[in-house]
């Protein structure tokens, strides 16, 4: 049977600041402050209602608003869509597409650009 929960408050308050401001640089302790929680219970209840820790759930969130741009025409050039999205280091972020989605970003955008034609 699959569980029901309602998120507490200062995760869905944080969920919700990250969904607007994933491109900029983000810290966990500004993250706590803004959940007015300490660094450490923010983690612990990240961890026990999403199955991650908070960074890795701005990074889902960035993998996403990528993916998203490539599928949907808004990027054409995977630096720029993967830079906006506030990765910085390319070769990582490379990296973790591949292990996430199966496939390279440039994957992505060729198998886009070829539904288009």
């Amino acid at each position: 049977m699959k569980r029901h929960f309602v998120l507490p408050k200062h995760i869905r308050t944080v969920m919700c600041f990250l969904k607007s401001h994933t491109n900029e640089p983000i810290c966990v302790d500004d993250l706590a402050h803004i959940s007015g929680t300490s660094t450490r219970s923010l983690y612990l209840h990240f961890k026990n209602f999403l199955g991650m820790t908070p960074m890795e759930y701005v990074k889902e969130l960035r993998m996403e608003r990528v993916r998203n741009e490539l599928l949907s025409g808004d990027a054409n050039n995977i630096y720029k869509a993967a830079t906006n999205a506030g990765f910085n280091h390319m070769g990582r972020f490379s990296r973790d597409y591949r292990q996430r989605y199966g496939e390279n970003p440039r994957e992505t955008l060729k198998a886009r650009m070829f539904q288009e034609e």
